[in-house]
């Protein structure tokens, strides 16, 4: 299972979090962004390329490999604050 969390602008579309099985086509981050635009037409935001990802609190790119028990954020690189 892995923990999925957004924040941002990403947050306040898709919620701050999720859990989501592991399925066996998803086994990279860009994967894992491809799979929830699949699932929710307002997760296609998290193919644009100003949303970056962490695993495990490091930002990866998208060919990074995730796995079940890790957590997956989703941010976007200009924010407000």
């Amino acid at each position: 299972m892995l923990k999925i969390t957004f924040y941002g602008e990403i947050g306040s579309r898709l919620g701050s979090e999720r859990l989501m099985e592991l399925a066996s086509p998803v086994t990279t981050v860009g994967d894992l962004r491809q799979a929830l635009a699949n699932d929710d037409e307002a997760a296609a935001s998290l193919l644009r390329p100003t949303i970056r990802a962490a695993v495990d609190n490091c930002v990866v790119r998208d060919d990074a490999e995730v796995r079940d028990g890790q957590e997956v954020c989703f941010f976007s690189i200009v924010s407000g604050g």
